[in-house]
Order: structure tokens, then sequence, then C-alpha cells
């Protein structure tokens, strides 16, 4: 019969990378154990792009010695916890090895710290691999339970509240009654973790295919308090429509789109999978706003984006599609040139906009005016979303005589209302027509030399 230890270092053997980062590790140096989820989800014959090293020495020297060797990327996570990563391959594989410094003295210290018993195995890998398992995870694991490591689990880290919601919803594990309860409790000291962290948690819980579990479960406990200043009650009846995108989400993502989306699945499958910033993907931005969206009002919404330190490319984006939602639902316009407006302001923010506001009512006017966004989009963007221009500027201020500023703005932005209304296809009647749109008002912005 062959041991958990050596079970767990053939598997590891048997993946080419992660065979590849062992050899590179190499007999001299500091020891390093295989840590933390690696081992839990080979344990389970999970797949996991994460590789979780703890070193007994320093971590971002090796960490950065071992990206040489690797020849991948390197960089420092959290310098003050000695945690860096290194990249395997471009950042859309998401292969990568998190190298930590053990947190206390030893090994078995450093696992009687960790958050929860089946993450607190290691694997002594080698010809004659050494299974740790100082907290009972292997017997936990057998029962699918999640149990903390020490009582005192959530008062050392207070993300692990978080941490526990995503968990039992990856792993589909119960949680021990005493656990529970110590979360509750540490709840309200996840104010006092960095905005980064928290950020980081709540988009992996957010990655889920079962998200909304995970979060009906944490508003359930308590969890989500200090973020979501919300009744529960209130939270819980907002869910389903949160689920309904969510499962749209993943049915597109499968190639499975739903009826409402199945003319531009495949368009808005790469939509949703485009990274905005740090690898993270649109899709899982619309979700945050979706998170937002709980809050109940725009102003409390915009507070919690900003509150998880997003890229500013991530708030606008989060911020437009509920925008974009609301303005569907107040001005249900279907004809070209409100579809144009519409996305001007909002750019591709506008269709995650429209996919909330079909969402939420799927046959009333809002929904007609979010399928007509979504075809402009996909279907038809020459032709309303971005027509092929006719002027530019220096036309406008040649032949107008208009000043260089915000008014030639204005009137290129009115030629192509009329050019995807219809109205203009040449360059000479684009001109014309922006004549024509002079305001007595503008004469000042004018020097009067114009040949039109």
């Amino acid at each position: 019969m062959v041991e958990p230890a050596q079970r767990l270092a053939q598997r590891l053997r048997a993946d080419a990378t992660w065979a590849t980062v062992l050899g590179a590790i190499g007999a001299n140096g500091p020891t390093v154990y295989v840590v933390g989820g690696t081992v839990r989800d080979l344990l389970l014959g999970r797949k996991s792009n994460d590789f979780d090293l703890a070193i007994d020495g320093p971590a971002i020297p090796f960490a950065r010695r071992l990206a040489d060797a690797l020849g991948a990327a390197f960089y420092p996570m959290d310098t003050e916890r000695d945690v860096a990563r290194v990249l395997l391959g471009p950042p859309s594989d998401g292969r990568h090895v998190d190298v930590a410094g053990l947190r206390a003295k030893g090994i078995l210290a450093d696992l009687r710290a960790r958050d929860f018993t089946v993450n607190a195995i290691a694997l002594l890998p080698g010809d004659e691999a050494v299974l740790l398992d100082p907290t009972g995870g292997l017997n936990d694991l057998e029962a699918c339970m999640l149990r903390m490591a020490a009582p005192h689990a959530f008062v050392d880290d207070p993300l692990r509240t978080l941490r526990l919601a995503r968990l039992r919803t990856l792993l589909s594990f119960d949680v021990d009654d005493e656990t529970e309860q110590a979360a509750c409790w540490a709840a309200p000291r996840l104010a006092s973790v960095t905005a980064e962290r928290v950020r980081d948690e709540l988009l992996a819980l957010l990655a889920l295919p079962t998200a909304v579990d995970g979060l009906a479960y944490a508003i359930e406990l308590g969890l989500l308090t200090t973020l979501l200043p919300v009744p529960a009650c209130s939270l819980m009846v907002a869910l389903p429509a949160m689920h309904r995108v969510i499962e749209w989400q993943e049915a597109v993502l499968a190639g499975q789109g739903p009826r409402a989306l199945a003319p531009f699945a495949e368009q808005l499958a790469a939509h949703w999978r485009e990274p905005l910033a740090m690898n993270r993907s649109r899709g899982l931005i619309l979700r945050t706003a979706l998170l937002a969206s709980l809050c109940g009002s725009m102003p409390a919404a915009r507070a919690l984006i900003g509150d998880l330190c997003l890229s500013r490319r991530e708030a606008q984006h989060a911020t437009g599609a509920l925008q974009g939602a609301m303005m569907l639902r107040a001005h249900p316009s279907c004809n070209d040139v409100a579809i144009h407006r519409y996305f001007r302001r909002l750019r591709a923010a506008g269709v995650d906009g429209a996919v909330l506001a079909l969402a939420e009512d799927s046959a009333g006017r809002a929904a007609l005016a979010a399928r007509a966004a979504l075809e402009g989009w996909f279907l038809r963007h020459q032709q309303v979303v971005a027509p092929p221009s006719l002027i530019d500027g220096e036309a406008v201020i040649k032949h107008l005589g208009v000043n260089p500023g915000p008014l030639v703005g204005r009137l290129l932005d009115a030629v192509r209302e009329a050019q995807v209304a219809g109205m203009v296809t040449t360059e000479a009647q684009a001109l014309r027509f922006a004549a024509s749109v002079l305001a007595p008002t503008d004469a000042q912005a004018t020097t009067g030399k114009g040949d039109v």
C-alpha cells in the first residue's frame, strides 16, 4: 500500500509544471515544504493552479532565485510577511508558486498557526517524502469538515472569516460548530484587515460558480457586516437577481448561453474573459458590481467599490455597469441614437449594464432597450456605437472657423449622432450638418474664417 506522503509526491511529479518547480528547488539551500491548499487539493484529487511553499529561511530571496532558475517572473507580495510569488508562464495561465517564510519556530508550529486543519498539512518532498499533520487535517478531509486549526485562528487573522465562507463553498464541506461560533465572534475585526487583502479574498469568493451560496452563508453568519452595512434580510432578498446574472455568466463562458443572450453569447464570453487589471477579468468585476449593488443605493455602491481598492479602470467599469442598468431602467429607448449616446458615455461597461437590466426585468421595456444595446455593441458596432469618422477636429476648425476647444468635440458628437441616424453619409454632408448646429451662442468660439 502506498503511504499518503508517497502518493502525494507521485502526484506532484506527474504534473510536469510542478515537477519542474521541484527540480529547480534543488537539494541545497533552506528546507522547503509544500503546504496549504496545494497539499489539500492533491489529497482531494483536485487540480490547482497554486503551488504553496513554506521556507525555513528568508522567502523573498529564495523566490527570486527560484524565478531565475525557472526563467519566470517574480514579485514580492508582502515584504512584512516575507511572501513572494513566481509566475509560471503568461498571467492568463494562472499557474504560480507562492513562497512564504515560516511564521513560527519550526514547521509544526507554523502549521498549528494556520487557518484550518485541512490547510495545516505539509509535505516534505524528496525520495522519502514525509507528511506532517499536527492538527488532524487528514481526518477532517476524510470527514469533509472545516475546522479552525487553533482556537485563536480568527483572532490571529480576521480575514479567515471570509475565507471560511469561500472554502465552504469551494469544497462543499460542513463547518464545525465551534469554528462557526468563533468566526461570528471575530467578524467585526475584519475592519482591521487591509483593504487589499479583503479585496483579494472577496474576489476569490465571487469568482466561484456558486458564489451566491458563499455570500448567503457569510450574510447568515454576519461575516459581511463591516463591508455591507445593510440588514441581512434586505441582502438575502437581493441575492436571487445576483444569482441569475452569475448563472448566465457561467453558462455563456461554458458555451451554453441562455436564450436571452444567445445571439451574442460568443462575443459576450470574450468580453467577460478580458482582463482589466492584475489578471482580474471583466466578468469578475461585473460580479463585484453586483455585490456593490446589494448596498441599496448608488452612493453606497460607489463607496464599497472604492473601499475595495480596485484599479481605476476596474472601478470605472463596475460603477459604469450599475449606472448603465439604471439608465436603461429610467429611459428605456431602443433607437440607434439613444444606444449610441449610452455607449459614448459608458463604453464597454454599458454591455454589463445591459446584462444587469435584462436580468432584472426580462420582459419589460428596459429589457427591450437592453437587448437593443447588446445588439448595437456586438452585432452593429460600426453602425451604432463607433461609425467611421467622416470628419475630424482639424476639419471642423478649418472649414467652420471654430477655435480649438470643447465646442469641437460637441460638434463631432453631433455629427456622429446624425451619422448613426442616417442623416449624413459623406464628408460634405457632415460639414454642412456641423455648420447647421452651430448655435448663436457659439459665435464667440469661432474665428469667423470658415468656408462652409
